[in-house]
């Protein structure tokens, strides 16, 4: 691969970076030059694909909170089905004056023992 002489302006500052560079990591200011713009170029590359990350882990985490919400109503879902289940079963086993008085009054929503109850006609969902 042949090479081509071209010129560089640089101010001064990046001159004093670059001859400090020389001593430490490279052996003169052109191959200090060629590596930086090297790097440079495959830095564009990072950025790129460093974005593309981005964006991937972007449509991830919109995927788990879909997931999350899908789990909410799930777990909510089986709670109503519970309760309905238990209050299928209350009524089941209760005598006729029982069910008679909780038509009258309403139904507990909660576990026996609690004082909590619902209206008559209307639904324990909300």
């Amino acid at each position: 691969m042949g090479k081509e002489k071209i010129s560089v302006t640089l101010d001064e500052a990046q001159t004093e970076q670059l001859t400090e560079m020389v001593g430490n990591q490279y052996e003169n200011r052109s191959e200090a030059v060629r590596d930086l713009i090297e790097k440079g170029m495959c830095y564009d590359e990072l950025e790129t694909e460093r974005d593309a990350l981005r964006q991937r882990r972007d449509r991830r985490d919109q995927r788990i909170d879909d997931l999350e919400d899908i789990l909410e109503y799930v777990r909510r879902e089986r709670e109503r089905e519970t309760s309905r289940a238990q209050q299928r079963r209350m009524l089941r086993d209760a005598s006729v004056i029982q069910r008679l008085k909780w038509k009258l009054l309403g139904m507990p929503t909660t576990p026996a023992g609690s004082t909590s109850t619902r209206r008559p006609g209307t639904s324990g969902s909300k």
